[in-house]
């Protein structure tokens, strides 16, 4: 089975600890790469081809709208997970509307990307 390579976006380093620690658990993925910047991101994505990319909405320079959008039209066909604190339905919807494959709120639904992670794993 091949390994599900998975690009974590997010400006606090302590949620990539995180979320490093929470994946490391988990069979069949590969923790492939790591921004902390709208910039950063898409200067990896340039380079790479992650199939799953955790995305914060609040960035330092920017947006993860930013790169939600850059995904998709870029040919970067690959799964998103926005992981946020900006959880209205506002920012929902407009992330869907851009592409999201799901939507979480970090202080609610942190272990859902487990079973999300966990379920594209095994029909990957």
């Amino acid at each position: 089975m091949q390994k599900l390579n998975i690009f974590i976006v997010d400006d606090a380093s302590s949620i990539r600890r995180s979320l490093r620690g929470m994946l490391s658990k988990l069979n069949n993925i590969n923790i492939f790469g790591e921004a902390d910047s709208v910039e950063s991101a898409k200067n990896f994505l340039l380079k790479n081809k992650p199939d799953l990319t955790l995305l914060d909405l609040n960035l330092p320079d920017g947006s993860g709208y930013d790169v939600l959008s850059f995904i998709k039209n870029n040919e970067h066909n690959h799964i998103v997970i926005v992981l946020t604190n900006y959880s209205a339905e506002q920012y929902k919807i407009k992330a869907v509307e851009s592409g999201a494959d799901y939507f979480f709120d970090k202080s609610t639904e942190f272990e859902k990307i487990i079973d999300v992670i966990n379920s594209l794993i095994t029909s990957y």
